[in-house]
């Protein structure tokens, strides 16, 4: 099993309504292929940040583009300055 570092062990996964246990995290990511960003915004107040984020996936062996976005809420870890995410919420653009 990989520890996945980026996520708090109890964290909440939403893809495209339906929550997630496991990889890939985001909606319309599939299990090969690639990610790319495209904009970001990360707000933070205190403890707590939110981004939000717009991505496309490409699977070069399906020849598919996916694009998505996905709010992050991130809390701070306790007496450390290491963040995790605590909750994703991502949906399948057009």
């Amino acid at each position: 099993m990989q520890v996945d570092t980026l996520y708090a062990v109890n964290a909440e996964i939403i893809a495209n309504g339906h929550r997630r246990n496991g990889s890939p995290r985001f909606a319309g990511v599939g299990d090969r292929g690639r990610v790319v960003v495209g904009s970001t915004r990360v707000d933070v107040m205190g403890e707590f940040a939110w981004a939000s984020v717009r991505y496309q996936w490409f699977s070069a062996d399906e020849n598919l583009i996916t694009e998505g976005q996905a709010t992050l809420v991130l809390l701070r870890q306790p007496g450390t300055s290491s963040w995790r995410i605590v909750h994703a919420h991502s949906s399948q653009g057009r």
